[in-house]
């Protein structure tokens, strides 16, 4: 579970990067670290921070023409 979890983090990570989503790149960054050190207490408790940073991004997208 841990590493499927890191594994998705990780790959997040490289496709936010891919296409400029910083904000992203680092939650999915830190959740990947929390993964790695089997701590996923704190890996699910920065999944919202993730999910606010996803819906940020897609705002921006919307509102940029």
């Amino acid at each position: 579970m841990t590493d499927d979890a890191q594994w998705l983090a990780h790959s997040l990570k490289g496709s936010a990067t891919d296409i400029g989503a910083e904000r992203i790149r680092e939650s999915a960054a830190a959740i990947e670290d929390f993964c790695a050190k089997a701590n996923l207490m704190y890996a699910s408790e920065a999944i919202p921070r993730l999910e606010d940073e996803f819906q940020l991004f897609i705002e921006k997208l919307e509102t940029d023409d």
